[in-house]
């Protein structure tokens, strides 16, 4: 009976169908949750890196052509930019397309010198530039934790911390170190970094859709709280309304008695002038215009 061995080339296989396969799945749970330009950019982040997995797995017996080669390295570079332009989304940046294709290919620039110097320069040269991009993921996915305090995120920023460690520890076996060898397909570090990728293909995937939902909770959060604040404003203004009204009313009636008591006064003075006016008609005729003048004011 014949017993599958995993070694690094089928760990890698395995990873790159992941890395092709999980995002795929993100797009759909995501399509109407997350912004299009933001979950395109993960998607297709993770689909290059998948695809620069792949033909590095493929390199492993076969050694690939200058185009492949080239290929490979650049949807690997892409792959980790993507990613890391769409964690920047989440903190408020849109994706600077212009700025990344320039970044992209003074990064090839780089490496075609590389490969043109010795295959341990290239090695070093792609190591480098991973171990950038991981930090730099790393980095994004720690200060949105801390922004939004996204637990998902900050799972995130662990899982590529991890492979950050990882890559750095290559670099010091090939730099500083006892030595390794610049392939990929053997050596203890090889696995270690094989099996980080096959965990960050699984786990950064699903990071992704929790820090998604997080923000989308935490939206329908703040419109909720946002309505109550607004119905509570206007409930406000109705009770308001409804005292102003109630002032009005008492202010009417206080009128209204008012003018009641005062007028059936004032008519009996009117008729008492009047009458008084009448008779003062009767007295000497050279008073009557000084006296109806008199009444006529006070009338």
């Amino acid at each position: 009976m014949s017993v599958l061995f995993l070694d690094s080339r089928t760990i890698g296989a395995v990873v790159s169908l992941l890395y092709m396969l999980l995002p795929l799945g993100v797009w759909f749970i995501l399509r109407k949750q997350d912004e299009r330009i933001r979950l395109n950019t993960w998607v297709a982040g993770n689909v290059a890196g998948g695809l620069f997995i792949s033909l590095a797995t493929l390199g492993y017996g076969v050694p690939l052509t200058t185009g492949v080669l080239l290929i490979s390295i650049a949807l690997g570079f892409a792959g980790t930019m993507l990613r890391a332009l769409a964690m920047h989304h989440h903190l408020g940046h849109p994706p600077a397309w212009p700025q990344m294709l320039v970044g992209l290919a003074v990064l090839m620039l780089g490496f075609e010198i590389a490969r043109r110097t010795s295959l341990e320069a290239r090695v070093l040269y792609v190591v480098v530039v991973l171990l950038l991009g991981t930090l730099w993921l790393t980095t994004v996915a720690h200060r949105l934790a801390v922004r939004h305090g996204s637990s998902s995120a900050r799972a995130m920023s662990i899982a590529y911390g991890l492979v950050s460690a990882l890559l750095l520890w290559r670099l010091w076996n090939i730099t500083l170190g006892a030595g390794e060898l610049p392939t990929l397909d053997r050596g203890a570090n090889s696995m270690a970094l094989t099996l980080a990728a096959l965990f960050t293909a699984v786990f950064g995937n699903i990071a992704y859709i929790g820090i998604t939902l997080e923000r989308v909770h935490a939206l329908e959060l703040t419109r909720t709280l946002e309505v109550e604040r607004i119905s509570q404003a206007q409930r406000q203004s109705q009770a308001q309304s409804e005292r102003l009204m109630s002032l009005l009313r008492e202010r009417d009636e206080m009128l209204h008695l008012l003018a009641h008591e005062v007028r059936q006064p004032l008519n009996n003075a009117s008729a008492a002038l009047q009458s008084t006016r009448t008779v003062a008609t009767e007295v000497q005729a050279d008073l009557v215009p000084r006296l109806v003048g008199r009444l006529d004011r006070a009338q």
